[in-house]
């Protein structure tokens, strides 16, 4: 189903839902020289998937789901610059769910899961110099995470990211461009661990009965 505003003044949205997932968008002006759009995904699978499962007695239940979205306010400022502050992101998550521990290892039971997820702050400026230069600027910060879970044992990352880039692109002739610039990006992370410790190479027992180990 889609629904499109009849409107003509340049402000429209944009909603659709069917069964994979659903979404909107709304875009328009703010005045003559500011502009703005807005979007946003989320899955459906979820909604129906464990129901159909239930419905055929399954000892293993999955639950994926998903959503995504961006927020973009853009601004001219003057007639050769244009300036964007732009904020995006994701978020994934699979479970599998597992009513019936295995007989060779009880401890192994409850869920199986794994979360995805990333946001970004942005801020761009473009200024057009003359008609064959370009001066692009821009600068982010965000973060990357990531868990995967089995049960009572978890790994998971964090890593907190910048980045800035800044580009001269200057057209030499037709078909000829040059592009000089820098690019730099800083990364740190945040490790933490808490898994059955392996223990030499000796495969006897259950793998999740053995005693937990953290690390961070």
């Amino acid at each position: 189903v889609g629904i499109r505003s009849p409107r003509k003044d340049r402000v429209g949205g944009l909603a659709q839902v069917d069964l994979l997932d659903g979404r909107l968008l709304v875009e328009g002006p703010i005045d003559g020289k500011t502009r703005f759009l807005a979007s946003a995904r989320r899955s459906w699978v979820d909604a129906w998937i464990d129901p159909y499962l239930a419905l055929g007695g399954q000892s293993v239940r999955t639950s994926p789901r998903y959503w995504d979205g961006q927020a973009v306010l853009e601004r001219d400022f003057g007639s050769r610059t244009t300036g964007r502050l732009l904020f995006f992101g994701s978020d994934d998550r699979m479970a599998l769910f597992i009513d019936s521990p295995g007989a060779g290892d009880p401890a192994f039971s409850g869920s199986f899961a794994q979360h995805v997820r990333f946001w970004r702050t942005q801020v761009r400026f473009d200024t057009r110099i003359d008609d064959d230069t370009r001066w692009l600027n821009m600068v982010s910060y965000g973060r990357n995470a990531e868990s995967v879970t089995i049960g009572d044992n978890r790994v998971e990352t964090s890593l907190p990211i910048v980045n800035a880039r800044s580009d001269l692109r200057a057209r030499l002739a037709r078909g000829l461009n040059a592009v000089v610039g820098l690019d730099a990006m800083w990364i740190g992370y945040d490790v933490s661990i808490s898994f059955p410790a392996v223990v030499g190479d000796d495969p006897t027992g259950p793998f999740f009965g053995r005693p937990v180990r953290k690390i961070h």
